[in-house]
């Protein structure tokens, strides 16, 4: 979604783009988007080499991650839905 609201927006600033920088643009998603799981992935597995006592609880790990990043997106979005609120009245 992140790639794709970026890119919704480059198109409405510039809708004359030339091909070639949507091709540049799109080719620099696709790196980055296909690098970061890869970065992810040698990381765990170096943390699992060397702390191996934590393997079991790598999922764990990887659900409290999620659920705070989760909760604190919610709790945001509802208190900036009531600054938004107060300031359209």
């Amino acid at each position: 979604m992140d790639a794709f609201s970026v890119s919704l927006a480059n198109g409405l600033n510039e809708p004359e783009m030339k091909r070639k920088k949507t091709f540049v643009i799109a080719a620099v998603f696709a790196f980055f988007q296909a690098l970061m799981p890869m970065i992810g992935w040698i990381c765990v597995n170096t943390v699992v080499q060397y702390f191996e006592i934590i393997k079991g609880f790598i999922p764990w790990i990887a659900l409290i991650l999620l659920l705070v990043i989760g909760g604190k997106m919610l709790a945001e979005g509802i208190k900036n839905k009531n600054v938004v609120a107060k300031k359209l009245r």
